[in-house]
């Protein structure tokens, strides 16, 4: 399995390389606004007292699988790190739009809106998802370069 990586890693090149960075990007913020949807990522003050910790494991996990796939595919780690910052950075993008949706529609309080979504994001993304993404990618690509 690991060659059939190692060869997509060698055959996409820097159009590929981005398109790879952008689909971990999407696939980051999709992770991240279902887990929002379904109240497993939520700020700390919310947090509803009986909630398992497996879906936020699951979140978490999914996030760190993403990167190494991602990192694994990109196979360099200069481009892996860069990589990295840039994802987290569509990822968080993306994800604030789709929150903020509702306030910019009109459906409710613009201003509550944005201030719930600023909070989802960051609740999200940092720091344990920044740290997961970038380490996850750091390690694919190692993985990968030693093979």
């Amino acid at each position: 399995m690991l060659s059939w990586v190692k060869t997509i890693g060698i055959s996409i090149g820097r159009k590929g390389s981005a398109l790879v960075i952008l689909g971990w990007g999407v696939t980051l913020a999709s992770l991240a606004v279902t887990a929002i949807v379904y109240g497993i990522v939520i700020p700390r003050a919310a947090e509803k007292p009986n909630m398992p910790i497996q879906g936020v494991a699951l979140y978490y996990a999914g996030m760190f699988v993403v990167s190494l796939l991602a990192g694994m595919i990109l196979a360099s780690v200069p481009r892996s790190l860069i990589g990295a910052f840039v994802s987290q950075t569509i990822a968080a993008s993306l994800t604030y739009i789709a929150l903020i949706l509702p306030g910019l529609t009109g459906i409710l309080d613009q201003t509550t809106v944005e201030n719930l979504a600023v909070d989802f994001v960051f609740t999200a993304f940092f720091p344990l998802g920044m740290f997961l993404g970038l380490f996850g990618g750091l390690i694919g690509a190692v993985f990968t370069e030693i093979q």
